[in-house]
């Protein structure tokens, strides 16, 4: 009996491990008049978890997330977020509710992102996998 509890204590960990991994070689940070250069991962969290509401030259912050209709959203939410796409609905959700933020935009794949980005200033999103160049690219630190 304890051998069974120890295999599932060591299968429980190894798995949470496996999937609980951020991939920041896999995320591209696109954005539309946010005067970025480059943006730190502390900062990117900070703006994706609703922090921050304003850029320094005032324009409002949109936050531009895969919907979980998304493939890759899983990706995102756990790189941002470090928990699930559910998890991170439902936190937005709260947000909005307590009056603390503006709710994000939820788009269902790279090219719907890239495209309200391209054409709302202010809006900042994640690109899974993407492998195009883009003009809107902000460089993670």
């Amino acid at each position: 009996m304890p051998y069974r509890l120890l295999i599932i204590f060591v299968f429980c960990c190894f798995t949470n491990t496996l999937f609980s991994q951020s991939d920041w070689n896999a995320i591209t940070v696109v954005g539309n008049k946010t005067e970025l250069k480059s943006i730190s991962k502390s900062k990117l969290k900070r703006i994706f978890k609703g922090y921050e509401s304003r850029w320094n030259n005032d324009n409002e912050i949109i936050v531009v997330l895969h919907s979980s209709k998304s493939p890759t959203c899983e990706i995102m939410a756990q790189t941002i977020f470090g928990s699930s796409m559910k998890t991170v609905k439902r936190y937005w959700l709260n947000l909005v509710f307590q009056g603390r933020a503006n709710p994000p935009v939820f788009l269902d794949d790279n090219l719907e992102i890239l495209n309200y980005v391209k054409s709302h200033p202010g809006a900042i999103g994640i690109l899974v996998n993407y492998s195009g160049a883009t003009e809107y690219q902000i460089n993670l630190e």
